[in-house]
């Protein structure tokens, strides 16, 4: 399968990563399409974890206006 980069910048980029870590240009593009996703999904569950107790705070308190509402 052959993947065509057309853009200078890109072919340059790729190159110097793969030179870096001394890997073949398919072993490099892999790695850092991988770390790439890594530190994507590290960011999703850093997101997750700040807003996490903002959320469970909503729920608390819509749960207690509920509670309020049916005992009024």
């Amino acid at each position: 399968m052959a993947i065509h980069i057309n853009d200078e910048e890109a072919d340059w980029l790729l190159r110097e990563f793969a030179r870096k870590r001394k890997l073949k240009l398919t072993d490099a593009l892999k790695a850092a399409i991988q770390e790439a996703t890594r530190l994507e999904n590290q960011k999703v569950q850093e997101f997750q974890a700040r807003v996490q107790p903002v959320i469970d705070r909503a729920r608390i308190r819509k749960s207690e206006e509920r509670g309020r509402l049916a005992t009024d």
